[in-house]
């Protein structure tokens, strides 16, 4: 039901999120909270994350270099 609200209150203020990281947030917190968290689940999650904004920055470079 989080989740659900901050999707739509970010397209409320026509903020651009993406519904899947606010999905798995709002899972890790519900493991947390019921200290029930399988954190081997999110390490490949976490690097996923973290790899996500050089690797579309770097194909964004690359086509702007083979288009421009």
């Amino acid at each position: 039901m989080a989740a659900a609200v901050v999707v739509m209150l970010a397209s409320v203020l026509g903020l651009p999120v993406s519904s899947t990281h606010i999905l798995i947030g709002a899972v890790l917190g519900i493991g947390l909270a019921n200290k029930a968290t399988n954190w081997r689940l999110m390490k490949p999650i976490g690097m996923a994350w973290v790899v996500t904004l050089p690797a579309a920055a770097a194909v964004s470079a690359v086509t702007l270099l083979v288009l421009g």
